[in-house]
């Protein structure tokens, strides 16, 4: 059995830094393949399964759900269809600094227009892939710990729930599809002893999941979970966003998106992101 990823994305949305991470798990690496070489490409890992037996294929947008479609009809392949993603704003900040240039503005169109085909190519995408990342406002180290957190070794099920921490305080994630406000609970923030520890911290989710109003919180947010995910994945969804928020991103939100994370890998395949955490030092 091959582990194939197939990546793709919009310009400026990450995928130099996801290919690094994938090289570091030591996944053999495939660029820029047009859609015309894909079917002899696979043909060749078929044969030679122990060397691509971890394989990432980077296709462009516009070709990748054919790409995927035509790998997920070959039994010998553990497909993950994986899409990188931004907002418009923040790509057009990223490409200014870096002065690169979206390789369609070769082509005479300017960064504007360019961003807004690849939009719509996305809107079109996302709802057949595996794996949905919304990289606005995330550092290069967090999104290669989210990739070496949740990617490598993944076990396939049918809808996978991604569920994110996050502080109100920094804006709410663009790509989360239900919200949770965890703010009523107990600020950790304000004991001293655990002000500069985060929800990663013991002391913190013991403070945290221990204290009466977050029992009941938690609680309520299970059972509704359960009974939405249950008609999300009877819409034959592939990925699905969750966002935990609380004041900051550091303590509560944190602490009950592992515990919700934990819980419902019981029942789907869940990834575990902490937007924010990244921003508070010990």
């Amino acid at each position: 059995m091959i582990d194939l990823v197939i990546l793709t994305g919009v310009s400026g949305a990450g995928k130099s830094t996801a290919v690094r991470a994938f090289e570091e798990m030591d996944y053999y690496i495939v660029e820029n393949v047009p859609l015309s070489v894909i079917p002899k490409l696979y043909t060749s890992f078929q044969k030679n399964e122990a060397r691509f037996s971890k394989t990432l294929v980077v296709v462009s947008i516009n070709e990748s759900l054919k790409a995927a479609v035509l790998a997920r009809k070959i039994p010998s392949f553990n497909v993950t269809f994986m899409a990188l993603d931004a907002t418009e704003a923040e790509l057009i900040t990223r490409f200014r600094l870096t002065r690169h240039l979206h390789p369609q503005q070769a082509h005479g169109l300017t960064l504007e227009q360019c961003l807004k085909l690849d939009r719509k190519i996305m809107d079109a995408v996302k709802s057949e892939v595996d794996i949905y990342i919304d990289t606005t406002g995330k550092t290069v180290p967090e999104l290669r710990k989210y990739i070496f957190r949740n990617i490598d070794g993944m076990e396939k099920k049918e809808l996978t729930v991604n569920f994110v921490s996050f502080g109100f305080k920094h804006g709410v994630p663009a790509d989360v599809e239900i919200i949770f406000d965890t703010r009523i609970v107990p600020n950790p923030y304000w004991i001293p002893e655990l002000k500069e520890l985060t929800g990663e911290d013991k002391e913190v989710q013991d403070f945290v999941l221990n204290d009466k109003d977050a029992k009941l919180l938690v609680k309520e947010i299970e059972k509704y979970l359960v009974y939405y995910l249950k008609k999300v994945k009877e819409e034959n969804r592939n990925f699905f966003v969750v966002g935990i928020g609380c004041s900051g991103g550091q303590h509560r939100s944190v602490a009950i998106t592992n515990y919700l994370s934990q819980k419902f890998s019981k029942s789907y395949r869940t990834l575990c992101l902490h937007r924010d955490l990244g921003k508070y030092k010990k």
